[in-house]
């Protein structure tokens, strides 16, 4: 049966549920991700990689953009940039659309695995079973999730491997548990090397299915399998890990990264959100504000089922527990950590759009078509042409950075061959400049003045352009080219 059949095949109320989604997850990505100009963190991404696909540093020894001086390198295990640097070489191109494609990739495959989760918990349940577009609705409704997709974020790489391993489990956790267990370890893995230790909240997962079926021994793992599920992925990560690390290179950013991010993140002596006991818990505060809308309709549909005394099936109640157990396992252990930041949420999010979607399918089950679902559809079909309308326009416009943006494409005209450029020194912690510089070609940035062959500087700062240099304006910024042989003071 092919797609259209299946899709004629569906109700009336899921075919304006899955376009509306669809709608929802076009608008807040499609306009976003056809734009230049990225978050600083995920533009330093898209850096490294682009230079790592020329085949500069090593796989495990990856410098960091712009700190010439430094040599410092990218703390962070590095398989978001071997994955990123693979778009790379496949189209043979530098282009800043490269990590654009990217990133595509990675939202494609974080609502499929969220839909195929769904599928796979309710595929005995035909009444539910068609309601995958609503923790997909409720998932993109937070604001940091759908900001987080066109700004390349770290934690989009984890996630994805966080949700791999939530399905292996599910998929395999009473016919093949044993195969299911060490692809769980792979996947798990996968995380590790993306993002670190918090990578390993699923291994949670049979205690926190355990949990929420405690009662029901026709859900519950037997013992056997429970032992096989907590030592086998344990023992599969450690495996892949430990040979991944037997190189000299990947021992020797294991010890920078153990010191440089992990124990500077928990005891403090590291960046810090805010100063103090409250430095641990500023992340409740930024999940409360992210979190509004699912747990709102979460609350109204709870009141409501209350209301007309309607109760959740004894097996769905038991979902909803495990999923609202795997994101408190993915949100807590961040507290031990003063550096916390909202997109460090993202890979547990996925889990509470879950639970809140598991209530809410109940009481949409209960909801009759729209009048006219017809033209609803219609018009959410002329929604899609004004979404694409929109971004076409938006196409190659910069999204934020404007001025910054336009004097790197100054700076890629006049200098193709690359160079160093100076900053001035009140400029040289601006690590979005310096990450900029370091994408947008073989460039690097430097405060010493020997061998430069630009600057960039703002207004009314440390220098003023000369007349014999060519120079561009952009906003604020003054892009000065020098001519051969000329030093800057």
């Amino acid at each position: 049966m092919s797609m259209y059949d299946n899709w004629q095949k569906l109700p009336a109320t899921h075919r304006i549920g899955w376009m509306a989604t669809a709608v929802l997850l076009c608008a807040l990505f499609w306009p976003m991700i056809v734009r230049e100009g990225m978050f600083m963190d995920g533009l330093i991404y898209a850096a490294i990689a682009s230079r790592y696909a020329l085949s500069q540093g090593s796989a495990w020894l990856l410098p960091f953009p712009g700190l010439a001086e430094s040599g410092d390198l990218f703390l962070h295990p590095p398989l978001k940039i071997w994955l990123e640097s693979a778009v790379f070489r496949l189209f043979d191109s530098q282009h800043w659309a490269m990590e654009r494609i990217w990133c595509t990739i990675e939202w494609m495959l974080q609502i499929t695995l969220i839909a195929m989760i769904w599928r796979q918990m309710f595929k005995n349940d035909d009444a539910r079973k068609p309601y995958g577009w609503l923790p997909l609705l409720l998932w993109f409704s937070i604001p940091v999730v759908h900001w987080s997709f066109p700004n390349n974020m770290l934690e989009n790489t984890r996630g994805i491997f966080t949700l791999l391993s939530v399905w292996f489990f599910l998929k395999m956790r009473h016919e093949r548990p044993f195969s299911g267990a060490i692809l769980v370890g792979v996947a798990l893995a996968g995380a590790v090397m993306t993002k670190g230790p918090v990578g390993l909240f699923p291994l949670a997962m049979p205690v926190c299915w355990q949990l929420a079926h405690w009662h029901k021994n026709n859900q519950r793992l037997t013992r056997n399998q429970l032992v096989v599920w907590l030592l086998i992925p344990t023992l599969t990560l450690s495996a892949v890990l430990a040979l991944l690390f037997q190189s000299a290179d990947a021992q020797v950013f294991l010890s920078k990264y153990w010191a440089g991010q992990i124990v500077q993140s928990v005891d403090g002596t590291g960046e810090m959100s805010e100063k103090g006991l409250g430095a641990h818990f500023q992340l409740l505060w930024i999940l409360v504000q992210e979190i509004a809308i699912p747990v709102i309709f979460l609350a109204v549909v709870w009141f409501l089922q209350r209301k007309k005394g309607e109760n959740q099936p004894q097996y769905a109640k038991g979902l909803i527990i495990f999923w609202l157990l795997l994101f408190a396992c993915a949100v807590l252990p961040l507290l031990a950590s003063t550096k916390q930041r909202g997109f460090y949420l993202l890979p547990g999010l996925p889990f509470l759009a879950l639970a809140a979607a598991a209530v809410g399918a109940t009481w949409f089950s209960r909801i009759s078509a729209p009048a006219r679902s017809g033209l609803w559809i219609r018009i959410l079909a002329a929604c899609f042409v004004i979404i694409f309308g929109i971004s076409a326009y938006w196409a190659g416009k910069s999204g934020r950075d404007h001025d910054i943006v336009a004097e790197m494409h100054h700076l890629q005209k006049a200098l193709p061959s690359g160079g160093y450029v100076k900053l001035c020194q009140s400029e040289w912690d601006n690590y979005a400049l310096h990450a900029y510089v370091f994408r947008y070609g073989p460039f690097q940035c430097t405060v010493k003045s020997e061998g430069v062959r630009a600057m960039m500087y703002k207004r009314n700062s440390c220098r003023q352009p000369e007349s014999q240099n060519q120079v561009f304006i952009a906003g604020d910024w003054y892009l000065e080219i020098f001519q051969e042989n000329n030093t800057t003071n």
